[in-house]
């Protein structure tokens, strides 16, 4: 059975396009909200007939203020790939502890990264023995086996230093932007030392944007 379907479609003009917060938006021919500061409501300009928003200015307008704060989650869920708190981490345990050679930037783990905008921290654990150690250094770098410039680094130095009860160092916050395919960060340690040293650690990674 064949469909009757009209050759023209007739619609009321009830929508145009308007602009919320410099993002166009659909809105009711002649919306509009009182002028002034508003609490957790952005406010709409005044949205009469349909504007190229390609070339037209965006009308002034009041921003969108927030009072309460945003909700956290309160399920012990997990933020999505992609999304704003996603939480990635990569470690390298103590069975599998890393030589590092005398004043050597050395990587101890590493972590791969989609494009975005990360808080990217760490932890370095170092196994030394009954040696001399008089430095040690650690921190999180884009280019493996090197270690960041100053100041994005930490950095012990010492008199004489017998690293044989393992001390755990924390490694500063580095902010860390990737564009499109991404790439990854790098948990660098260095140390001099009388001897070969050893280290393990972990690398954690928090998307901000």
């Amino acid at each position: 059975m064949a469909l009757d379907v009209p050759n023209t479609i007739t619609t009321k003009p009830d929508y145009v396009v308007g602009i919320l917060d410099g993002f166009p938006v659909l809105v009711p021919v002649g919306a509009t909200t009182a002028g002034g500061a508003s609490t957790g409501t952005a406010q709409l300009v005044t949205a009469t007939s349909p504007q190229d928003v390609g070339t037209t200015a965006s009308p002034t307008h009041a921003a969108l203020t927030l009072t309460s704060g945003l909700n956290g989650v309160t399920d012990n869920s997990s933020a999505a790939s992609g999304k704003v708190g996603e939480y990635l981490t990569a470690q390298c345990l103590v069975g599998n502890a890393v030589t590092i050679v005398t004043q050597t930037d050395t990587t101890i783990c590493s972590l791969a990264l989609t494009a975005g905008d990360w808080d990217v921290d760490g932890t370095l654990a170092w196994l030394g023995g009954a040696q001399t150690v008089t430095a040690m250094a650690q921190g999180i770098s884009t280019t493996d086996a090197t270690m960041p410039a100053s100041p994005d680094f930490t950095r012990d130095v010492r008199t004489a230093t017998n690293p044989a009860a393992n001390p755990l160092v924390p490694v500063q916050t580095t902010r860390v932007s990737f564009g499109v395919g991404g790439g990854t960060v790098y948990l660098v340690g260095n140390a001099v030392c009388g001897a070969n040293i050893t280290a393990f650690g972990k690398i954690r990674a928090r998307r901000v944007r």
